[in-house]
């Protein structure tokens, strides 16, 4: 890669890392996902426990979720080594 490609490369990187656009992605789609789970399980005429268990499980997952986007990214308390 030529030196200014490698650098261009590197600020788009350190944005990416700056803005945590992938965690915050994945923090949007899930819920979303967890929103139309919630929707589909109230519209049910007779919801069974196989539908409250799925619910539960989505829901459920949520906390370990946000603590992987809270726990993630850059310290910025610490200088870049």
């Amino acid at each position: 890669m030529e030196p200014s490609k490698q650098h261009n490369a590197m600020v788009l990187a350190e944005l990416i890392d700056a803005f945590r656009i992938v965690p915050r992605s994945i923090l949007i789609g899930y819920a979303y996902l967890t929103w139309e789970v919630v929707s589909w399980y109230m519209g049910l005429p007779s919801p069974s426990t196989q539908h409250a268990v799925l619910v539960t499980a989505i829901v459920g997952i949520i906390a370990p979720i946000t603590a992987f986007y809270q726990t993630s990214g850059r310290k910025w308390n610490n200088p870049k080594e």
